[in-house]
């Protein structure tokens, strides 16, 4: 492959994911966490993603991202990689995970809630709660998140 199919200021591609990765806590982890689990067969790959993102912070956002250059066969630079999960983290993470989509589901504008595969929903009072992401080994790890 060339370079990044998305440019690092496409974020209106998928504008919801772009605010996602700003303001919800966790947000870009999350988005990392989904690019690993659906670029990568290793089943630890996820729990390595999202503890890189949440524990290392812009280190291991330019860890995850370039893995996910080596795993899409996207060629650019180490440095750049440096450069854009420093400085730009919320470009730079929106570009890796509709890069992913693209790729991976066909469509860049898939939301982060319709990206995995065994989305839950549990509802309680006129509020819907929904239960995600991902289990490795035997070890359930879940997003919720609250909707009014």
């Amino acid at each position: 492959m060339g370079g990044w199919e998305f440019k690092i200021f496409d974020c209106n591609k998928n504008i919801v994911m772009f605010v996602w990765s700003c303001c919800v806590p966790c947000g870009m982890v999350c988005m990392q966490t989904v690019d690993a689990k659906l670029t990568n067969k290793d089943k630890s790959a996820p729990v390595i993603a999202a503890l890189s993102a949440c524990c290392c912070g812009c280190i291991g956002g330019t860890i995850n991202r370039y893995r996910l250059r080596h795993k899409l066969d996207i060629k650019d630079s180490v440095v750049m990689d440096i450069l854009f999960s420093w400085c730009l983290p919320c470009c730079a993470v929106t570009q890796e995970y509709i890069t992913v989509m693209s790729s991976k589901k066909g469509n860049e504008k898939t939301m982060i809630w319709e990206a995995t595969k065994g989305l839950n929903y549990l509802r309680s009072k006129e509020r819907v709660w929904l239960f995600s992401f991902f289990e490795v080994d035997g070890w359930e790890f879940y997003i919720t998140a609250k909707a009014v």
